[in-house]
């Protein structure tokens, strides 16, 4: 989304900055390396954000993960959601940003019975193919978006 609103590089620059340091809290949330030593979430059998191991499987759909983690279900989501989706709001990708949540609310609604690694694994996979003709056409989409 930041190669559509060049004229924002310091906004993006600490929005990347913003993702690099929740991503390193988030490592921490890992029992692997909490640090913290807060309680471990209440393992649920279709939360794969909540998981008794950290661990891959070969899911019903795609190869998926399951996290041994922090209890925090209320703040990962919500930040989650917040530097993924509503940065772009605020720029010129804002089109691009709405389809974007879209389509990951839509994988999110298709596949609904399934756990939420192997529905983050299937919305990692299918990025690439949602991606792939912006990259190719990315002239042509940003004469339309400026």
């Amino acid at each position: 989304m930041s190669n559509f609103s060049q004229n924002k590089n310091n906004y993006w620059n600490i929005i990347f900055i913003i993702s690099f340091l929740y991503g390193i809290y988030t490592l921490t949330t890992l029992k692997e390396f909490d640090i913290q030593n807060d309680p471990d979430c209440n393992s649920n059998k279709k939360n794969d954000f909540c998981s008794i191991n950290t661990t891959s499987y070969i899911g019903k759909y795609h190869i998926a993960y399951k996290f041994n983690r922090d209890n925090d279900i209320l703040f990962f989501p919500i930040i989650y959601l917040l530097l993924m989706f509503i940065p772009s709001l605020f720029t010129n990708s804002r089109i691009l940003g709405i389809i974007w949540g879209l389509f990951v609310g839509l994988i999110y609604i298709i596949f609904n019975n399934i756990g939420e690694g192997e529905k983050a694994a299937i919305w990692c996979f299918l990025s690439i193919i949602f991606f792939l003709p912006i990259s190719i056409f990315n002239k042509q989409i940003s004469k339309i978006l400026f």
